[in-house]
């Protein structure tokens, strides 16, 4: 009886602790979502990092997320009354750092602390909308503030709190620079194709600039202060001499307007970016043209950028909620932040300490330390192609751009470039990470492999040669050959519809496969160099296939969502789309070694490490989840540009992924699935390059 006894308070004391533990995390999560609704995302992080692990579900993996895709929130405002959103529409930092202004949508403007967010000066609503202001760069100069008022705003930031000096103005304003010494302000018109010049500190009106182009929505300096760059919101950039106040040149560079021109820090290059979300960078010649250095194409329309203080990087900001990093000179995608909830209208980077600040839509300003989890970066990869349509490899280091009757495979890795021959009437091609290239002739049904090495093989369809009029869609002739992987100079070749065969170009031999009592075959996965080279899904059932082509059964798995297979070598994983419930087979003993319960989000793709340990899923929303296979838990999660297409794992462990948009990510994964040299949860993407137009010689309509 005493022996039950004990047992009995023995279970009731572990209960007794699991519930503690489930409230501790309870609270936590309570916590950390308070911390999160305050701005404060490392104190969410540090909650979430306290709870309990064996409680972690969907809820503490969004929180995670949530923080872990944010920086520090500075300040925040509520909407005004009437507005639905509170639409920070510029912002500006002192040159000795210590002070940020920024404005509200409806004229009220704040003065903050930069360090801690403290509102050094509110002052209130200005007659109309302010669209934008600008600290001087000299010490101790005004903060200018412009807008839809005929007004011109001077606030004295030894003394934030005074009233404004006035200076009337003859047109609304919708963009203030300031030049290098703070001895005169340009300020361009919002109604009219003018600039105003001031003289600082005095407010005195020097000249007007009557502008050919459009609108002075953006204005820079030269580091002299000599010349004026005006861009227009027609995609024209006007060179002018303030000596002697003459335009020296002009040319069209967009046909979208241009919302920013900021110069770089160390030199006389500018950065230009336009609404359609395109980016520039200038280079500007003695007679006052601009020579384009590079370009690139953002994601959506952008609306500010900003260097970094040593020049070698570009960050801009606009419409989809992400800053992006972009190195100089050649404008290569480096990281992108989910910065933001909304819109972001403004960024600049702190004179001292190169963190990024930025305001938006949303009602904050927030910090961004991109130093911080510093990027674990193992290539920088770029290609330039002719547009038309592309064939990626697993990884994405190789694309193949097609053209009317071949094509031209890009390494993107060694930027080596190699041109196939005529490929006629192809369809359904396939490319290795050799750079294999296998494809289906349309009109006679046989199947193509051109090898890295230059060789070609022929596989012709042997029972149905050619198409006439009455002929049924090629994907349900017979007979008709496909390559469906070529995997180090292995090829698994299908003759419609269930007959299989691997072709090993060192031999030159092809071994069938074992699969006529298959009624349909819908994915491979093929591994030349492990025990079990091929893996077959036909419906809900998995089979495998040996060297020999013999064919057994593994598993059915029953589930009414479709299924995909990915292998890394010995591990299979085969997932749901939908749910992202997962089976995680061992290939050698033939036995689940695991299996993943389904999640809040389905995927997109999904990929295995070599090992077995690490599992990487894809979304529609663009981010990845790292899950240890044996915990079941989340370790990671990574945000691509937008919808993740496929990922997989490399040989030494780095993880790829492709997104929709042709954007390819690396991450260098730790062994607890962390980014190397990191042991937290990733944010951004370190690792960035896309397919891009050659950059043209010089602007689009040419000088004018």
């Amino acid at each position: 009886v005493l022996s039950m006894s004990n047992a009995r308070l023995a279970r009731l004391a572990i209960q007794e602790a699991e519930a503690a533990r489930f409230e501790t995390f309870i609270a936590y999560l309570g916590a950390a979502k308070v911390a999160l609704g305050a701005g404060s995302h490392n104190a969410a992080r540090e909650h979430l990092a306290n709870a309990p692990v064996e409680h972690r579900g969907w809820l503490w993996e969004h929180l995670w997320y949530r923080s872990s895709a944010q920086g520090q929130t500075l300040f925040s405002i509520p909407a005004p009354s009437g507005m639905a959103k509170s639409r920070l529409k510029s912002l500006s930092i002192d040159p000795s750092g210590q002070l940020v202004s920024t404005a509200q949508a409806d004229g009220r403007v704040f003065i903050l602390d930069a360090t801690t967010g403290r509102v050094v000066a509110d002052h209130g609503l200005f007659e109309g909308e302010v669209y934008t202001l600008r600290f001087s760069p000299k010490p101790g100069g005004p903060l200018a503030i412009g807008g839809w008022a005929d007004t011109l705003w001077l606030v004295d930031p030894a003394d934030p709190g005074a009233a404004p000096r006035v200076i009337q103005t003859p047109q609304n304003l919708i963009r203030l620079c300031f030049s290098p010494d703070g001895s005169v302000l340009a300020a361009g018109s919002a109604t009219l194709s003018e600039v105003y010049l001031f003289s600082m500190p005095t407010g005195e009106l020097l000249d007007t600039l009557q502008l050919d182009g459009g609108l002075a929505y953006a204005l820079a300096f030269d580091s002299q202060g000599e010349r004026l760059y005006a861009g227009t919101d027609t995609g024209w950039i006007e060179t002018w001499d303030l000596g002697t106040r003459t335009r020296l040149a002009t040319g069209r560079y967009g046909a979208s307007r241009i919302h920013s021109i900021e110069r770089s820090p160390t030199d006389e290059r500018l950065g230009v970016c336009f609404s359609d979300g395109s980016l520039m960078l200038l280079a500007p010649e003695p007679d006052g043209s601009l020579r384009i250095e590079a370009r690139a194409q953002g994601v959506r329309g952008l609306l500010e950028c900003a260097f970094s203080n040593d020049g070698t990087t570009l960050y801009t900001a606009g419409f989809d909620t992400t800053i992006t990093a972009w190195s100089v000179p050649h404008l290569e995608q480096r990281r992108i932040w989910r910065q933001h909830e909304d819109h972001i209208y403004s960024l600049r980077v702190h004179p001292t300490d190169n963190t990024i600040y930025s305001c938006g839509l949303d009602g904050t300003v927030q910090i961004l330390d991109p130093a911080r989890q510093r990027p674990a970066l193992e290539h920088w990869l770029t290609v330039s192609t002719t547009t038309g349509a592309f064939v990626w490899d697993s990884l994405g280091r190789l694309v193949l751009s097609l053209t009317s009757d071949g094509g031209t495979i890009y390494d993107r890795l060694t930027h080596a470039q190699t041109t196939l021959p005529v490929m006629q009437n192809r369809q359904g091609i396939s490319l290795s990470s050799r750079g294999d290239v296998g494809w289906t002739e349309t009109a006679s049904g046989d199947g193509w492999i051109t090898w890295a090495n230059g060789e070609s093989t022929h596989f012709p369809n042997t029972t149905d040669t050619a198409l006439t009029a009455t002929d049924t869609p090629l994907r349900k002739r017979q007979g008709v050959v496909r390559i469906l992987a070529i995997v180090d100079g292995v090829a698994v070749i299908q003759r419609v519809p269930t007959h299989l065969a691997y072709y090993d170009l060192a031999t030159s031999s092809l071994q069938e496969i074992n699969t006529h009592h298959l009624e349909v075959i819908d994915q491979t996965a093929l591994h030349p160099s492990s025990e079990v080279p091929l893996v077959i899904r036909s419906g809900p059932n998995i089979f495998t296939a040996d060297h020999a082509g013999i064919v057994q059964h593994l598993a059915r798995i029953t589930t009414d969502n479709q299924l995909d297979l990915a292998r890394s070598g010995r591990w299979l994983l085969v997932y749901a789309r939908e749910t992202s419930e997962a089976w995680i087979y061992d290939l050698h003993t033939r036995q689940l070694a695991r299996h993943l319960s389904p999640r809040s989000r389905g995927s997109t793709c999904a990929a295995i490490s070599a090992d077995g340990r690490l599992a990487a899923f894809g979304k529609a929303a663009g981010d990845i989840d790292i899950l240890h296979t044996e915990k079941g838990r989340v370790l990671a999660s990574f945000i691509a540009t937008d919808s993740v297409h496929s990922v997989a794992f490399d040989k030494e462990g780095s993880l790829w992924a492709r997104s929709y948009s042709g954007t390819v990510h690396v991450w260098r994964i730790g062994l607890d699935g962390s980014r190397a040299g990191d042991g937290h949860r990733g944010s951004a993407g370190e690792q960035f390059f896309e397919p891009r137009d050659a950059v043209p010689p010089g602007p689009i309509d040419g000088g004018r």
